[in-house]
């Protein structure tokens, strides 16, 4: 998938500010038919369809693949989701997280359908099992990443 198959038909809300370059490369994440995707995978997504827009964002916001931070990068993807929202574009509700971090705490789960059945989730242990990964971060993940800000100059 490239940064060009985003949802046709969809408005081209411009975005704002820092997450203006986020929008577009966003609606690449999702795919019709498909049900719930917990954020993770979204996250996920985001990196496939646009890898130096991911990278450029972890590196001034920081992530927490890194260790703890204030701010970071999912903040700012969330920022740029909500603005899909408010276009209608996604939708989401809040359901229980299954990545090792924050199994079992809440977490967003976002779909082009609203009408799927909640329990109808691409989940990011389903994900990484599918990978045959950890429900973790490793050291794949942060490969190719940088946070300066905390400290973890990358490779």
């Amino acid at each position: 998938m490239t940064f060009d198959h985003y949802r046709s038909g969809a408005p081209r809300r411009p975005g704002t500010g820092v997450t203006a370059d986020l929008v577009d490369p966003l609606r690449a994440c999702f795919r019709d038919g498909e049900g719930w995707l917990e954020y993770g995978v979204v996250e996920h997504r985001l990196r496939e369809v646009a890898p130096a827009v991911f990278a450029r964002h972890v590196a001034e916001a920081g992530h927490r693949m890194f260790g703890p931070t204030r701010s970071s990068a999912s903040q700012r993807i969330a920022h740029a989701l909500r603005s899909l929202r408010a276009d209608d574009e996604v939708h989401h509700f809040i359901g229980p997280s299954t990545g090792r971090a924050w199994r079992g705490n809440p977490i967003s789960h976002w779909s082009l359908d609203p009408s799927r059945p909640r329990i109808d989730v691409i989940s990011w242990a389903r994900l990484r099992a599918q990978l045959g990964t950890s429900d973790d971060w490793t050291a794949a993940d942060r490969a190719g990443l940088a946070s300066p800000r905390q400290g973890y100059p990358g490779a």
